[in-house]
């Protein structure tokens, strides 16, 4: 409810999430901001991570940024693994996607906008700055996951990112996939998961996942 209702108030041209203790470099903002400028084709645009913590720097990905870069992920899927915490988003673009679960669904908003427009854009002159280098991966502490969270996880992570590429492009593209994996990484750190939560019902879901994203 807090995301919808940060967007509904926001009047900028772009939209991203911050997380609590975390920050950008100083050039970041006008890094995406001037890539966006000079390609109006694309929604979705990420700067390098970098993980921090008891004073220990981990680089997230970041030697495949050469330069900054306008990928089509049909044909350079690997940049979705980009995707993420540092990623920003055009703000007219999220008209009638709300955010409906907490659970990891901002990789599920972006899949919905690069399905629209695989052209996706990279940055190499910002840094985001995340303190969680043990864990590389946001759970939330003590949070619940019942069987209807798992319900809704399967139904808005999954079933829609594959039923929506599948109508447009008659399979899953590989970048959808790499995205499906961050969701089923996300989902082993829900540690309070109850035990009658149905599993096959996320099993039938890897079947759309290429061994070699794996």
């Amino acid at each position: 409810k807090s995301i919808n209702f940060g967007i509904e108030q926001s009047s900028g041209t772009f939209i991203a999430s911050l997380q609590p203790h975390d920050y950008y470099s100083k050039n970041t903002l006008q890094g995406i901001w001037e890539f966006a400028n000079k390609n109006n084709d694309v929604n979705v645009i990420s700067a390098p991570i970098v993980f921090f913590k008891n004073n220990k720097n981990w680089n997230y990905l970041n030697y495949k940024i050469k330069k900054s870069k306008k990928a089509n992920l049909l044909d350079e899927p690997k940049y979705a693994q980009f995707l993420g915490l540092s990623t920003f988003m055009r703000r007219n673009t999220l008209e009638n996607m709300p955010f409906k679960i907490p659970h990891n669904q901002s990789i599920t908003i972006f899949s919905e906008i690069l399905i629209n427009n695989p052209n996706f854009g990279i940055i190499n002159n910002g840094t985001y700055f995340s303190r969680n280098i043990d864990e590389k991966i946001y759970f939330p502490n003590n949070e619940s996951f019942g069987v209807e969270d798992y319900e809704n996880f399967i139904e808005i992570n999954f079933n829609k990112p594959i039923e929506k590429s599948l109508n447009k492009f008659s399979d899953v593209p590989q970048f959808i996939q790499f995205n499906l994996i961050n969701h089923l990484r996300w989902f082993l750190f829900a540690e309070k998961t109850p035990k009658n939560i149905d599993l096959s019902k996320l099993s039938e879901k890897i079947k759309y996942i290429d061994d070699e994203i794996i």
